[in-house]
Parts: structure tokens; sequence; C-alpha cells
């Protein structure tokens, strides 16, 4: 995930819009400013028969614990039921198979998002959204543009969630042969390059038009014989700076099959992985210099709160409990208590973290277990920028 999230142009095809669309910057800002458990956030697996199953499971233990400690079962339900109704309405999306629902009536609060790829099935009551699943699959199912061309064609897909979207086409045709008391050889040149530099441009225009759009900020380029490397001088600055590969690549018109897609999907794969594996790299070199860093759930849950963060690296599934104080902002061990005396409500401060940094644009990246670095400070850890 590089440097947040950024709304792009209008999605117009029959699949689920682009991850880029996903509104972090209203998921993030919403909270009940008294630490109240009054938002729920609902994650639906589509292709799992028993996901309504396992919802009322976890419904039921949301409700006893509720229960237990006096709280107000009612309110989950109501929030429940309209974080339902809003996936529901959500999951009808064309080719959508997974669906993740916010809601909070008591604040008149309520977003979802269609997903082409699935979710775990999970019911979360806490004082604002639970973004960290959200935030993990976009990073997870990081947008790229494929751009295929030859000498006469040239096509663009964002590649979102592995399914390919085409969102420009271009063709090129050139005079025939040059004739006797036709054209003349230099002017007939001048023609043919003329139109070769107004195809590369009307490629290179869609490419750029996602990419500053934030639609994706991976692009990679294939075809066969020179006429991609040409290609590749006429993108944008932004598009070339995120150019991973130019492949030579045999193809009939200009289109992806699935062989072609998973060849480049398996790419951008192994790119999200060397990513990962640079971040912590880096975290853990800044932590040997004594550079700008923090490490454990409270200080980079603190660190994000302050807008202090540059890069979060954490891990996948390591979630690190604490308490929150809405009120005041406020982070501290589970069973302490806010210095205004305050329980607070009870946090992964893991996500508070992800929070923080998507509200200030800093950096995501998840990582797999077993970093030895990520080990020693509980699972996450972040670059500062002051």
């Amino acid at each position: 995930m590089r440097g947040g999230f950024k709304k792009g142009p209008k999605h117009v095809s029959g699949m689920p819009p682009s991850l880029a669309k996903v509104d972090f910057e209203a998921l993030v800002a919403a909270y009940d400013p008294e630490s109240r458990d009054t938002f729920v956030s609902l994650y639906l697996d589509l292709t799992d028969d028993r996901r309504d199953a396992a919802v009322e499971r976890r419904a039921r233990e949301v409700r006893a614990a509720l229960a237990e400690g006096e709280g107000d079962v009612e309110a989950f339900d109501r929030a429940l039921a309209e974080a339902a109704r809003l996936a529901k309405k959500t999951a009808s999306a064309a080719g959508a198979r997974g669906v993740a629902a916010f809601a909070s009536p008591a604040h008149g609060f309520g977003r979802a998002f269609a997903l082409a790829a699935p979710v775990e099935n999970r019911v979360v009551l806490d004082s604002s959204p639970y973004v960290r699943p959200l935030a993990r699959h976009v990073d997870e199912h990081e947008a790229f543009v494929l751009v295929l061309i030859d000498g006469e064609h040239g096509v663009v897909y964002l590649v979102d969630e592995g399914i390919p979207d085409l969102a420009g086409r271009s063709r090129m045709s050139l005079i025939g042969r040059h004739k006797k008391g036709g054209m003349s050889q230099m002017r007939y040149q001048r023609h043919r390059q003329g139109r070769v530099e107004k195809f590369y441009a009307e490629i290179a225009g869609h490419v750029d038009r996602l990419v500053e759009g934030g639609e994706a900020s991976r692009v990679f380029v294939a075809g066969p014989g020179q006429a991609k490397r040409q290609f590749v001088d006429h993108l944008g600055a932004k598009a070339r700076e995120g150019l991973l590969a130019v492949e030579d690549v045999d193809f009939k018109g200009a289109t992806a099959d699935d062989v072609l897609l998973k060849r480049f999907m398996d790419l951008a794969r192994r790119e999200e992985a060397e990513a990962s594996a640079e971040a912590v790299r880096m975290l853990a070199g800044a932590f040997a210099r004594g550079d700008l860093t923090a490490g454990g759930g409270l200080e980079t849950a603190r660190a994000a709160r302050d807008g202090r963060v540059d890069l979060l690296v954490v891990e996948k599934d390591h979630t690190v409990p604490g308490g929150k104080c809405e009120t005041h902002q406020s982070y501290f061990p589970p069973g302490e208590r806010c210095a205004c005396g305050s329980e607070g409500t009870k946090v992964d401060l893991a996500n508070e973290a992800i929070e923080g940094v998507l509200r200030t644009e800093g950096s995501v990246e998840f990582v797999k277990r077993g970093h030895p670095i990520l080990r020693e400070i509980d699972g996450l850890g972040a670059l500062l920028r002051w």
C-alpha cells in the first residue's frame, strides 16, 4: 500500500468499483466522542454459503458480552441491521464476491464497499469503524495498469482485484507503401512518424489518466518488438515512476487472456512481496541506526495519531489490545484508564495505528509474521517524519 488512498475517476464497467475509491477518509474520521461502542463493522464472504450463520453466531457473542457488562444490546442490533442492509444492497453489484459495511445509526453513519475478492466473515462492535481488514484487503489486491502494445494495436487494462477492466484502446493505420507519383519518401516518413507519435500519445494518455487519478500506481507494459520500449518514453513522469516491468510478449489483437493476465498478476505479487521485505529492512535499519522510529502498540498508535508516521509496518494477523478514550484521543494499556478517569473503550492498537496513518496520508505495509525485528516490537513499528 503506497502513499495512502486517493479518489480516482468514475468507474464505468459492470464490476465492483475500484478499490482506489474506498472512502478511507470518511471511515477514519468517524468515531463516538464518548467512547461508546456504537459502530458495527461487517465483513462478508459472499462465496461462503454459511456466512449468515457465522454472522449470527458472532452477533450472539456480542450480545452476551454486552448483557454481561450492561451494554446497549438494542443499539447493537440496530447498527448490525443497518450494516446488513447496506451490505445486501452493495452485494448486488455485478462480480462482487465480498463486501465491507460500516454503520452507526446513533451518528447517522453508513458506508459499504463491494469487493471482487472474498474477505473473512467478521462482525466488530467498536467506537469507530474497524478498517484494518479492509486496509489489508486493499494492500493485498493493489490495482495495476497493464498495457499491451504492438506496431498497430494498443490496449490499456486496469487490473483491480485480479479482474481486468478495459480502460482504453487505440489502433494505428499507416499509409501504404510509397508509390511513384504519390507522396515523396521524406514526406511519407514524416507522416508515418506523426501517426506513430499520435498512437503512442493516445495510449499513454489512458495510462496517465489512471495513474494520476489514483486508480493505480503500478504499470506493466508488454508486447512484441520495439514498440513497447518506444512507447514508454511517452508516459508521464508519474506513470514512468510506477513502471515495474517491460515484457516481451507475443499476442494477437492486444487482448489479455487468462494466461497472460496470470503472468502479470504473479509479477505484481512478487513485486508486492519485495516491497514488504524492503519495508522490513528499512525499519530494521532505522532501529539499528537509532533513527526516528516507533515500536509496539502504544508508541506506534500515539505517533500515528499525531501524524508523525511516514511508513507503518504491521504483521498481517497480529492484534495489540489496548484502551482508548475518544474524548481525549488518548491510548493506554489494557485495564488502565485515561488521565480523565475514563475507562474508554477496548481497541486493537494496530488498527488504531493504521487509522492514524491513513488519516495523515502515510503508507502502510502488511507483512507476514516471522521477522525478528517485529517480534521484538509487538508486531508493528514505524518510520517517523519527526
